[in-house]
């Protein structure tokens, strides 16, 4: 249920961007995202994969007389790394839609829609990267 509320807020969030784009016909974020997320997210992944491992590795260190009380952290960092290879499956087909010519001629606001599907994933990438850090400085505390 958090993933799904957290995606509808993304979607919200990233359909308010583009319409503020397009009301002041500036076309930065459509062409950054179009250009550049695909590097982005697997960038992310790179660094959310190289700080899980850290994470794992101290509480590794914290946990060994009582692993169980660790292990919701663990199952997390799991599914922040399947999160961050499905955006990067999702964002692959979203920008293969937004170039084909015929969905462009079939759907009204066609580039608005695949703006904001991209502009979603680049957000929940970001927030994907600002929980691994929190945990980071949480591990720190300990």
């Amino acid at each position: 249920m958090r993933i799904i509320k957290n995606i509808s807020f993304y979607l919200g969030l990233s359909l308010l961007a583009n319409s503020i784009s397009i009301l002041l016909e500036s076309n930065f974020l459509a062409d950054f995202l179009r250009k550049d997320l695909m590097i982005i997210l697997i960038t992310l992944l790179a660094i959310n994969t190289a700080t899980s491992g850290l994470l794992i590795s101290s509480i590794k260190e914290l946990a060994k007389t009582d692993i169980d009380r660790f292990q919701k952290s663990v199952r997390e960092i799991k599914v922040s790394i399947v999160e961050q290879i499905s955006l990067i499956i999702f964002s692959t087909v979203a920008l293969i839609l937004q170039d084909s010519a015929i969905l462009q001629s079939l759907i009204p606001y066609h580039n608005l829609i695949f703006s904001s599907l991209l502009c979603a994933a680049f957000i929940y990438s970001i927030e994907i990267l600002w929980d691994t850090g929190m945990a980071i400085f949480m591990i720190l505390k300990s």
